[in-house]
């Protein structure tokens, strides 16, 4: 090879290496897993985050905020958001299974959370509650069935791949945004379809549900999208059975 070849190489490398950065996106993940609503419960769900995204239970604390009683654990801030958020999951029909309160750190950011579910026809719908603190401000998030099924499964996904429960959490928690998500099995409005959006510590996350047979022994589709720094997209499609 002489030198004018050399160069013509190194240049076409060069310039090759360029446009895969401006032209190409980041590099995505796909992974396809399942659940059924036979065994998915608030109480499951709560269990996930202490194992993959290290939330510790807080023992006996939301029944004292809820009580209106002194606390230890929380403060002022959070407790009054908390009991706000808890009254409308319990409006929005989820008045059973509730779960321990439980924080779980991300670093810069915390979150507390909380679960109770709501029976429809075709099985239990968990609705979690989740409460942080940004500038001294507090807010409150509450997220429903097919966003828990996808968050569920995504924690497990992310934990195969070997990242950090920190990080786990920072990918999958809403942050610093008041939202609600009332998705139900049926999808969101009779539509039979639901879509979801919400920010993360580490980036965003987007959810569409479609319920395309709820009969006996029909099944759904969730597909969740994790955007993060530093990270891959990651893209799960979850069957519902």
């Amino acid at each position: 090879m002489d030198r004018r070849q050399f160069n013509r190489i190194v240049l076409w490398g060069g310039a090759s290496t360029v446009a895969t950065r401006l032209f190409w996106p980041k590099p995505a993940e796909a992974y396809t897993t399942q659940l059924s609503l036979r065994s998915f419960s608030s109480s499951l769900v709560f269990r996930s985050f202490q194992q993959y995204s290290r939330a510790r239970a807080l023992p006996g604390t939301l029944d004292r905020i809820l009580k209106n009683r002194d606390l230890k654990q929380v403060n002022q801030g959070e407790a009054l958001v908390i009991r706000s958020s808890d009254q409308r999951l319990r409006n929005n029909g989820y008045v059973q299974g509730r779960t321990e309160l439980a924080r779980a750190n991300q670093g810069y950011t915390s979150s507390l959370l909380w679960g109770r579910q709501r029976r429809e026809r075709v099985g239990l719908n968990p609705g979690f509650g989740f409460v942080q603190e940004s500038q001294g401000r507090y807010f409150d998030s509450r997220l429903s069935g097919p966003t828990m099924g996808g968050i569920y499964r995504a924690q497990q996904i992310l934990s195969s791949e070997r990242v950090r429960p920190d990080d786990i959490a920072a990918s999958v928690l809403p942050i610093r945004s008041t939202y609600e998500d009332k998705l139900g099995w049926n999808g969101e409005g009779g539509s039979n379809v639901g879509f979801v959006q919400y920010m993360t510590a580490s980036g965003e996350v987007t959810v569409r549900y479609d319920a395309q047979n709820l009969q006996s022994g029909g099944r759904g589709r969730i597909l969740i999208t994790l955007e993060g720094d530093a990270q891959p997209r990651r893209r799960i499609v979850v069957w519902v059975s």
